[in-house]
């Protein structure tokens, strides 16, 4: 009794239906990581800056950069709720304010190729941290230096 071809065809089909399904979660991980960054940024964007009052005591909230130059600034200890939220440490939120802070600010079209999934985080993280020294304008012009380049 021959049954090869029935279970090379049902081997295929469930080949395929494990293709999809690692494809659908990878879809989810790609939104989560984009939820994960508008989180951030709404946790900034809600984050009240403190007044500078020239006073330096080591309790006090003070002003920093919320990103790259151009990002805006917000209260240092922004960075330790993110930290509180996702389980990781200071410098870890840290990163992750400053390079959701600088995509947004610096890299608008970056940006929304993220929010529609045309390129991942982490993928849009690498260029952020690439381009930290650029000043605003440096950083704004960097798509059209892409495009001149071919790298649409």
């Amino acid at each position: 009794m021959d049954t090869e071809p029935l279970d090379d065809w049902a081997g295929g089909i469930a080949v395929r239906s494990a293709r999809k399904r690692l494809a659908n979660a990878q879809r989810i991980v790609r939104r989560a990581e984009v939820e994960k960054f508008r989180a951030v940024l709404e946790m900034i964007d809600m984050w009240a800056v403190p007044e500078r009052l020239g006073v330096e005591h080591t309790a006090a909230e003070r002003r920093v950069p919320a990103g790259a130059a151009g990002a805006g600034e917000v209260g240092q200890f922004v960075a330790m709720e993110v930290a509180a939220a996702l389980g990781v440490s200071e410098p870890v939120a840290w990163r992750l304010v400053h390079d959701a802070a600088s995509l947004r600010s610096r890299h608008p079209v970056m940006w929304q190729a993220v929010q529609d999934l045309h390129l991942e985080v982490w993928q849009a993280r690498r260029i952020v941290s690439a381009c930290r020294e650029l000043g605003l304008d440096g950083a704004l012009r960097a798509p059209e230096k892409s495009a001149s380049m071919g790298y649409d």
